[in-house]
C-alpha cells in the first residue's frame, strides 16, 4: 500500500514527525485551536465526523446539512480566535488571491498559490446551492493535489467580484496539502 508522497525521504520524515506531534498534542492537551487537516491520514473521515457532531448538537438531519470553510478575521490572531469554533490550518488557495480586508476572492498574485490563515470549519443547514449567487464562488477543497481523481473533502463558498468563468478557467480551488509528483 502506498503512503503519502513527499519530495524526498527527508521531507517525508519531517511530515511524519509533524503528524505525530499533532496527534500526540491532541491526545495530551485536547483538540488544537487550529487543526492541520492535511496532516490527518483520512481528512474526509474528520469532516464527516464533524458534520455528524454538529447535526446532533443542533438537531439537524444529516441529509440537510453541509460543511464549508469561512475566513474569520479573528482567526488571523490565535489569542482572539473563538474557542467554540473549529479552525483548520494549512489550507492552500490556488488559482486566485484573497483580499482579507474586503473578505473576498481577487485575481491571483504572481505565485498563483496562497497559504491561507486558519479557516473556520462551519456546518450549515440546508443545501449548498441555497446560498449561491453571482457574488459567491463555489469551489471544492481537495485533500491533496496527488489524488486522481481528486478527493473532495468539502465545498467552500467565498464572496467575489470576479466573473465565475474567470475563476473556473484559473482552476480556483483549495487544497489541504500540495504534493509534488
Amino acid at each position: 500500500r502506498e503512503s503519502w508522497v513527499s519530495e524526498s525521504l527527508t521531507a517525508w520524515l519531517d511530515e511524519l514527525n509533524k503528524r505525530a506531534e499533532m496527534l500526540q498534542g491532541w491526545a495530551k492537551k485536547g483538540k488544537p485551536w487550529a487543526l492541520w487537516v492535511g496532516g490527518l491520514f483520512n481528512p474526509m473521515a474528520f469532516a464527516t465526523h464533524f458534520l455528524q457532531e454538529q447535526c446532533r448538537a443542533k438537531g439537524w438531519t444529516l441529509d440537510r446539512a453541509w460543511l464549508t470553510l469561512e475566513v474569520h478575521a479573528e482567526a488571523l490572531d490565535m489569542q482572539s480566535a473563538n474557542p467554540e469554533t473549529t479552525y483548520v490550518s494549512g489550507v492552500i488557495l490556488a488559482g486566485a488571491g484573497y483580499d482579507f480586508r474586503a473578505n473576498k476572492l481577487v485575481p491571483a498574485g504572481r505565485e498563483g498559490v496562497l497559504r491561507m490563515p486558519p479557516l473556520a470549519l462551519v456546518a450549515k443547514e440546508g443545501h449548498p446551492q441555497d446560498a449561491v449567487s453571482d457574488l459567491v464562488y463555489r469551489t471544492p477543497c481537495y485533500s491533496s493535489t496527488r489524488h486522481r481523481p481528486p478527493l473532495e473533502i468539502l465545498e467552500v463558498q467565498l464572496k467575489t467580484d470576479m466573473a465565475q468563468q474567470q475563476l473556473i478557467l484559473s482552476r480556483c480551488s483549495f487544497f489541504c496539502r500540495i504534493d509534488t509528483e
